[in-house]
């Protein structure tokens, strides 16, 4: 019977010390959790800074005014050849986001506002279409090599003012006029074949819109025809070959505008609705079909072109202050600065 007593009161402290134990674990757990936690918290004091959202850096642009805009490798490319009036000097200028450097070039034709162009790859591609020496004559400029060679003429309708953008691998040439009529036509250019292919139509002709491009869809916005301005967005999807409305421009429809993307959105604003220039600027974001105001384009007259660099938007307006014509938008963003007691996980 006293065996039996021992027996079980060493039973009971073992037991006793297996529950410390696991109880000892339990804490040990917890307080690992919350170590744990505490790494991964951003403390009550931690606040946000934004800054930027605002025009800021001017530059004089070597290009004439208009001429179009090839970007390749964070580098803006202006063949220089005008024929308005102006003699050309036949050379490519090269902007950095910086500095310019130049090249000379061979350019086929003077260049103008109503030629339309794109870019793929590094290759640019212009459709000479003003007057009768260009008939539409289609050309590619070899970004490396600076040479020209001439490609499959232009089949579309437009004699000018369409708009343009870039989907993956093929160009886009949409609207336009010809002898002041308006044109709805969408028009495919693929580099591979040397090949145009006619897409769905617009529902009515535009001219003047503005065009950029974000994930694999193109997107048209601005123009006008017989009844009007538009204000509207439109949608192009390759795979559908379809378009489709989206959330609306917030400011008044308008023509001369500019668009250029950063990242996964695009900025879009300025042109003019008549007499008067307008200033404001806007960013549209296609995954939640949103349009927010920014920073309005400091007062200028007419503006002809926009491109981005390095996560920063450029437009030139003439006449610019003192020459300089290409002005720089910086667009917003934030920084979280933390006042907590965080630890590096790598250190």
């Amino acid at each position: 019977m006293e065996r039996l007593s021992k027996i079980k009161h060493t039973f009971i402290k073992l037991s006793y010390l297996f529950s410390v134990i696991a109880i000892l674990s339990l804490i040990a757990c917890k307080k690992d959790k919350q170590v744990t936690d505490t790494l991964n918290t951003i403390h009550e004091n931690d606040y946000t800074i934004c800054a930027d959202d605002s025009w800021g850096g001017y530059y004089e642009f070597k290009g004439h005014i208009p001429s179009f805009i090839f970007v390749y490798n964070d580098k803006a490319y202006v063949p220089r050849d005008h024929g308005m009036a102006l003699s050309g000097d036949r050379r490519v200028y090269i902007f950095d986001g910086s500095v310019w450097t130049d090249i000379a070039t061979s350019n086929p034709y003077p260049t103008d506002q109503f030629d339309a162009a794109f870019t793929i790859g590094s290759k640019g591609y212009v459709i000479f279409t003003n007057g009768a020496q260009h008939a539409r004559k289609f050309y590619e400029y070899n970004l490396l090599t600076n040479v020209w060679t001439r490609k499959a003429d232009f089949p579309g309708e437009a004699s000018g003012h369409s708009a343009t953008f870039t989907i993956d691998s093929k160009g886009y040439v949409v609207g336009g006029e010809y002898s002041g009529d308006y044109t709805n036509e969408t028009w495919e250019y693929n580099p591979t074949t040397n090949t145009w292919r006619e897409r769905k139509s617009l529902s009515l002709g535009t001219s003047f819109a503005v065009g950029f491009s974000i994930d694999s869809k193109g997107y048209l916005t601005h123009g006008k025809n017989i009844f009007g301005y538009y204000s509207s967005l439109q949608e192009y999807d390759p795979a559908t070959n379809n378009w489709t409305n989206k959330a609306g421009f917030p400011g008044i429809g308008r023509t001369k505008s500019q668009a250029f993307v950063i990242g996964s959105s695009a900025y879009a604003g300025g042109g003019t609705n008549g007499p008067g220039q307008l200033l404001d600027f806007y960013k549209y974001s296609p995954a939640s079909n949103n349009w927010i105001r920014v920073d309005d384009i400091p007062a200028s007259t007419d503006l002809y072109g926009s491109f981005s660099l390095n996560e920063k938007g450029y437009v030139v307006r003439y006449p610019g202050t003192d020459g300089n014509n290409l002005i720089r938008y910086n667009p917003r963003y934030c920084t979280t600065v933390l006042t907590g007691n965080v630890v590096n996980p790598g250190n």
